[in-house]
C-alpha cells in the first residue's frame, strides 16, 4: 500500500480542554522531540509546538497538506511528513522522545504492533474506549486478550480519562480514552515475541541466543527445561492464542 493511497476515516479532536491535557499528559520539555501521528488539520500539533521544542507530524490525507506546510512554516519548529504512518512511523520513533496521536480507529491495533518494535520514552494515545481497555485488562477481565498478553510484555500502560465523542469532529460512534504507555526494557519475551513469522521453537532459541548471550546448542537445551511441547513449539509465534503465550512465558520461567 503506497503512502497517501488511503484516507482512514479519522475524527478531528476540537475539544480544547481534551488537548491541552493530552498535552499535559505527555510532560512536555523544550529540549525533547515530539511525535504527533494523524495531525489532521494541525489544531493540536499546534500547541504541541509551543511547548516541544520539535513536532515530527504524520498526515496522510492530503486535505490538510497546505494548513499544515503554512503552520510548520509559522511556527518553525513543525516538520510534516505526508504518508502512512504505519510505513513510516519506524525512523520517526527512532528521532522522537515521546509520541502524541489521536489513534485513527482503523488503525489502532496495526500502530500499537508496530509501537511494540521502537522503544519509545512516552506515549500519550486516544483511542477507542473498548480497545483502550484491552491494552490494560488484567487476566480474568472480559477484555482481556492476546493484545492485553503483549501490552504487558512490551509496555507500562494505564488510562487516563474518557473522551466524551462531542470532542471530535464528526464525532464518532464510540467514547474514547486516553491511554498513557511507557516502553519496557527490551528482555526474552520481547525479543521472542517480535519473531513472530518464525516457528516458535526457531524464535525461542534465537531470542535466546539474543538476550542470554547463549549458543545455539545451549538454548535448545533451555527450551526442552521449557517442557513445551511440540503442539506449541510446532507453531508460528504470531498464531499462539493467549493461553499459549502464557504457556510460553511459564516455560521460560522454568527454563
Amino acid at each position: 500500500m503506497g503512502s497517501g493511497s488511503v484516507v482512514f476515516d479519522q475524527h478531528f479532536m476540537k475539544d480544547r480542554r481534551v488537548m491541552e491535557r493530552i498535552v499535559s499528559l505527555a510532560e512536555p520539555r523544550r529540549s525533547e522531540s515530539v511525535l504527533e501521528i494523524g495531525a489532521g488539520d494541525g489544531r493540536l500539533t499546534d500547541m504541541l509546538s509551543d511547548v516541544f521544542g520539535r513536532v515530527v507530524a504524520i498526515e496522510m490525507d492530503r486535505r490538510f497538506l497546505k494548513p499544515l506546510k503554512e503552520l510548520g512554516k509559522r511556527k518553525g519548529n513543525i516538520e510534516i511528513l505526508f504518508g502512512n504512518a504505519l510505513e513510516i512511523i519506524g525512523s520517526a520513533v527512532k528521532e522522537s522522545d515521546k509520541i502524541v496521536s489521536n489513534v485513527p480507529y482503523a488503525i489502532s491495533e496495526s500502530l500499537m504492533k508496530r509501537l511494540m518494535r521502537f522503544p519509545f520514552r512516552l506515549a500519550v494515545l486516544t483511542l477507542p474506549q473498548k480497545f483502550a481497555q484491552r491494552i490494560v485488562a488484567e487476566k480474568g477481565s472480559k477484555y482481556y486478550s492476546t493484545l492485553s498478553f503483549l501490552s504487558r510484555v512490551f509496555f507500562d500502560a494505564r488510562l487516563s480519562g474518557q473522551v466524551p465523542r462531542e470532542a471530535f469532529e464528526p464525532p464518532p460512534r464510540t467514547e474514547s480514552e486516553i491511554v498513557v504507555l511507557m516502553s519496557r526494557k527490551r528482555d526474552l519475551l520481547q525479543a521472542f515475541f517480535l519473531r513472530e513469522k518464525m516457528l516458535v521453537k526457531n524464535a525461542l532459541r534465537e531470542a535466546l541466543c539474543e538476550t542470554r548471550g547463549l549458543t545455539k546448542r545451549q538454548a535448545r537445551k533451555v527450551i526442552e527445561e521449557t517442557g513445551l511441547g511440540e503442539e506449541i513449539l510446532g507453531k508460528r509465534v504470531r498464531e499462539l492464542d493467549v493461553e499459549e503465550m502464557e504457556n510460553v512465558e511459564k516455560g521460560l520461567e522454568k527454563g
